[in-house]
């Protein structure tokens, strides 16, 4: 299986969650086949993170949109 993606030339960044789940695990190989840098969330802590893959834990207080605006101002 091929991922396809609308603008060829945009970086190929991605954040998935619920990463630790049968179906999240499935689409982090997939992702890492194709070499996407992925952002991984799960509510439990992850101390190991694979090449391209970082891990952050998500919990109910943590705001997608606080995570968004860190992530992009350290891309900056």
């Amino acid at each position: 299986m091929s991922l396809k993606i609308c603008a060829p030339d945009a970086p190929k960044k991605i954040a998935v969650l619920g990463a630790r789940s049968l179906v999240g695990q499935c689409v982090l190989s997939l992702l890492s086949k194709e070499k996407w840098a992925v952002s991984a969330f799960s509510r439990q802590r992850i101390v190991q993170s694979s090449a391209g893959e970082v891990w952050r834990q998500l919990d109910a207080l943590t705001s997608l949109d606080s995570i968004a605006k860190n992530s992009s101002a350290r891309n900056q």
